[in-house]
């Protein structure tokens, strides 16, 4: 559960390290001056005060009479802010920008975190870097769980653009119903007749897949689609091959879902290099968006997600947690997706032989 004690303050880390409080304002700015010079020990010292105290510094000054900076944050565990206007990041984060101006919010990004096992880390020397805003929103494919998790035990404001989950606690988000998505594309599926279809899923599943595989199985419940291990893979898309798809044919399939752009674009491959043509004799449904630039040009079935919604939600819902600080519920909002039937749909086969 979220930590609401009290926080402390440069004083209580200057007592605890034996040091006066402008001494501990020279480190976490992390440089001397002519008047103050901090040796490597006196350093160190404050640094373990830090976080004995679990110490969030306040360095930014306080500029309206409540408190409050107006300043949010937009952290990302990945270098995913966009160089291009067709970047997959761009959408959420020009929603979050529209909801920060409707607001009188400042945004700040924050770009140069330090890199700890290839990602972006929050926490440099034990400090937390996003203390300089009010709230932050977060995202990024792959954050790192224990910045997450000590972000909520210190009870700093943060909800994250995507599902995540973490260990015995809830935290707030903002995310698309993958999960009816999904099933949304089966019920078309289902309805061009398609029985036999194939889930083609990451090795390495995350809460996004996990709320897709969950729509697959929602629509085997409602029997639109037949039930059969044969048909669940997760393989890379390197792992896919000849003798692969001919086990995939052979169990009967004649659609599939794919949770990865790659996963689709070597599947189709594999397809035309056979001599079946995609969708007349063969049916693939991207379960979202591509989010990298991809070698084939297809228009592919599957569903849009509500990007630059998402961006404007998770603000919004940041707001509503900074009005009520004490609050210990996570905040958690899905927001439809809207079904693509795109260029790689098609009846099946069987329907029109």
């Amino acid at each position: 559960m979220p930590n609401t004690r009290k926080r402390a303050t440069q004083s209580d880390v200057a007592r605890l390290a034996g040091v006066s409080p402008a001494v501990v304002s020279t480190v976490i700015r992390g440089k001397s001056n002519h008047n103050i010079r901090v040796s490597d020990d006196t350093r160190l010292r404050v640094l373990e005060a830090m976080k004995q105290l679990n110490y969030v510094p306040d360095v930014v000054a306080q500029t309206l009479a409540g408190g409050k900076r107006r300043i949010i944050g937009l952290f990302s565990f990945e270098a995913v802010f966009p160089k291009e206007q067709n970047d997959f990041f761009r959408p959420f984060l020009l929603g979050v920008e529209k909801a920060a101006e409707a607001n009188g919010y400042d945004l700040m990004l924050f770009t140069s975190a330090p890199v700890k096992n290839g990602r972006r880390a929050i926490y440099s020397d034990g400090i937390n870097r996003l203390a300089l805003a009010d709230g932050v929103v977060l995202l990024g494919r792959n954050p790192a769980p224990e910045d997450l998790q000590r972000l909520d035990d210190e009870g700093f404001p943060f909800v994250y653009i995507g599902r995540k989950d973490a260990p015995g606690r809830s935290l707030s988000y903002v995310a698309g119903d993958y999960r009816r998505a999904t099933f949304d594309v089966l019920e078309q599926f289902s309805e061009h007749g398609h029985r036999r279809v194939l889930y083609l899923g990451e090795t390495k599943p995350i809460e996004r897949h996990h709320d897709r595989e969950a729509g697959y199985q929602d629509a085997l419940a409602r029997d639109l689609i037949d039930s059969d291990a044969a048909l669940r893979h997760r393989r890379q898309a390197d792992q896919l091959d000849a003798a692969w798809l001919d086990s995939v044919l052979a169990a009967g399939a004649t659609a599939a879902v794919v949770e990865d752009i790659l996963q689709a674009e070597q599947l189709y491959r594999l397809l035309t290099a056979r001599g079946l043509n995609v969708p007349n004799d063969f049916t693939i449904g991207l379960l979202g968006e591509p989010d990298a630039p991809t070698d084939l040009n297809l228009d592919w079935c599957g569903f849009t997600i509500p990007r630059e919604e998402m961006g404007f939600q998770a603000f919004i819902s940041l707001l509503s947690r900074l009005e009520r600080p004490m609050a210990k519920a996570a905040m958690q909002v899905t927001l439809p997706c809207t079904f693509h039937p795109g260029a790689t749909l098609a009846p099946c086969p069987a329907l029109t032989a």
